[in-house]
């Protein structure tokens, strides 16, 4: 295999979520163009949405979507989440699908969701082959193999429940370690008032989120979408799913 280029992440800010407004990625676009996308350091999934909910009433235009990023959890999450709609989640837990894109914390629930579907991702994924054959093939592919790779490496993360207990517990600790450094960084880096990691802006989404997803103060689960990154090591590879 020809060597991959890989950077040395030595100090970042994860962004599983933007904090500017969707935007229609079509609207220059004439109503009767094909629209190939390509989104370079793609983030969350808000605009693309936003762009094929602005688009729904054209029917004669085929779209296609290529996201890009270093980050592969970024990736990773969003495909669960397009996995989770084409399933029909949206119809029918349209509040778990909330929970587990936008909150840290979410209820035992949202925990198996995450789990059940990232086991099917992960199961369906052994090959490319096996990926085009599954129900989401025709809708999602991969870039190339390593991106493959990278990706099922990420959902098998997001399985906590299928470890050992021994490597939960560690798992649990390690978690802890993290999350006090990440809020200890942003008080000395940043100050007190500069909100702009993850944990200082859950309170944001907090506020705006409907009445329906707001959580109650029993919830303690540690939302895997998110500490698949924080318990990643420093090596990132670039990955893209099309």
């Amino acid at each position: 295999m020809a060597p991959t280029a890989t950077l040395l992440n030595l100090i970042s800010f994860f962004y599983p979520f933007g904090n500017t407004p969707a935007v229609n990625l079509l609207q220059e676009l004439a109503l009767e163009t094909p629209a190939e996308v390509l989104l370079l350091g793609c983030g969350d999934a808000r605009s693309l949405l936003f762009s094929v909910y602005s688009d729904a009433n054209n029917d004669s235009r085929p779209l296609s979507f290529t996201c890009c990023d270093h980050e592969p959890v970024i990736v990773a999450r969003n495909a669960l989440l397009f996995t989770l709609i084409v399933d029909g989640a949206w119809e029918s837990n349209e509040t778990s699908l909330w929970n587990i894109y936008c909150h840290l914390y979410v209820k035992d629930e949202d925990s198996n969701l995450i789990q059940r579907q990232a086991r099917k991702l992960f199961k369906q994924s052994e090959s490319i082959t096996s990926w085009k054959r599954s129900s989401y093939g025709k809708l999602l592919s991969f870039h190339d193999e390593e991106t493959r790779k990278c990706l099922r490496q990420v959902w098998q993360s997001f399985c906590v429940n299928d470890l050992p207990l021994a490597e939960r517990e560690v798992y649990s600790q390690r978690l802890s370690e993290q999350i006090r450094g990440a809020r200890n960084y942003e008080k000395e880096s940043l100050g007190e008032k500069l909100i702009t990691s993850l944990v200082s802006s859950q309170q944001s989404l907090w506020e705006y989120s409907p009445p329906s997803t707001q959580l109650k103060l029993t919830v303690n689960f540690m939302n895997m979408a998110y500490s698949a990154r924080i318990l990643r090591n420093s090596h990132r590879h670039d990955t893209r799913i099309r």
